[in-house]
């Protein structure tokens, strides 16, 4: 996976994850918070997923240019 690829996904999980189209009111709550909260902890949850992911597996491809020891 190229660095362009990962840093896509990176910005639509990012543009994913803001709750714009939560534009009206709604009365009703899960767990007691508003339906637009919820969404926003879930896919703050995906995200920090895929970033673990991203660092666990391609930590050596996404840092550049390597340096001589």
């Amino acid at each position: 996976m190229n660095r362009t690829l990962t840093f896509l996904i990176m910005i639509v999980l990012l543009v994913l994850n803001m709750p714009w189209f939560f534009s009206k009111l709604q009365k009703t709550h899960i767990w007691g918070f508003p339906h637009w909260a919820v969404y926003s902890l879930i896919m703050m949850f995906i995200f920090a997923v895929v970033v673990c992911y991203f660092l666990g597996k391609h930590w050596d491809d996404l840092r550049g240019d390597e340096e001589e020891e």
